[in-house]
């Protein structure tokens, strides 16, 4: 099987998305499947990772943060899917990747994949306690709409959590499912405690005292 994913915030620079990324191509590989990753960047280049590839096409730079790019032209994408033949597209955006993914006009199954609620990151944080969380998607219905008619042009929307994926079906996106994302486990557990470790970070923030609170934040 071959997967092309249309990345649109992949970047070298960035954060979750490229780790990410960086497992599904390790994950693809070790499965047998041949995973491409399609970003937009700063020159047109390939190259081999992590057992599968990346294509880089040259495109203009995020105005309001230039470790990003955006997708300008269809042509140069839909030339890379017509000499990969992909059974499988990832439409990794809601802007123009995603339409690029949607309007390629080979057989491939298609699938919208949503790292984030975009409604929920920043209208819903910046206007709450202000607006309720149902008021914030009621001025945003417009955005609701939009994301329904995208997603119309897929066989499938992925949601990084269940909860997310019921949010979407309610707001009228089709066909949505959950692919959860989130906490290792294997990594981060309460099991893995270091009573050691515990107190150099008590100490790194000026506390002597072993039984005071502390606050860890990890983000991505």
């Amino acid at each position: 099987m071959r997967v092309a994913d249309i990345s649109e915030f992949f970047s070298d620079f960035g954060g979750g998305v490229r780790t990410y990324v960086h497992q599904k191509l390790e994950a693809a590989a070790k499965a047998g499947i041949t995973m491409t990753i399609i970003a937009p960047g700063p020159a047109d280049r390939r190259e081999s990772r992590l057992g599968g590839e990346i294509v880089w096409v040259r495109s203009p730079v995020l105005p309001f943060d230039h470790r990003y790019h955006l997708f300008a032209r269809k042509k140069p994408v839909h030339a890379i899917l017509d000499e990969l033949q992909p059974d499988v597209i990832e439409g990794s955006s809601t802007w123009r990747g995603a339409w690029i993914a949607r309007g390629w006009a080979g057989n491939a199954r298609r699938a919208l994949f949503l790292h984030q609620d975009p409604v929920a990151v920043y209208p819903q944080s910046f206007l709450s306690p202000a607006l309720k969380a149902e008021r914030v998607d009621q001025l945003f219905a417009g955005f609701w709409r939009y994301l329904a008619k995208l997603s119309a042009g897929f066989d499938l929307t992925v949601a990084p959590s269940a909860v997310f994926a019921r949010r979407l079906e309610r707001l009228g996106v089709a066909r949505a499912a959950a692919c959860p994302l989130g906490v290792d486990r294997a990594l981060f557990g309460p099991e893995r405690r270091n009573d050691g470790l515990r107190l150099k970070m008590l100490a790194a923030c000026g506390v002597s005292d072993p039984a005071a609170p502390l606050f860890v934040a990890v983000s991505r």
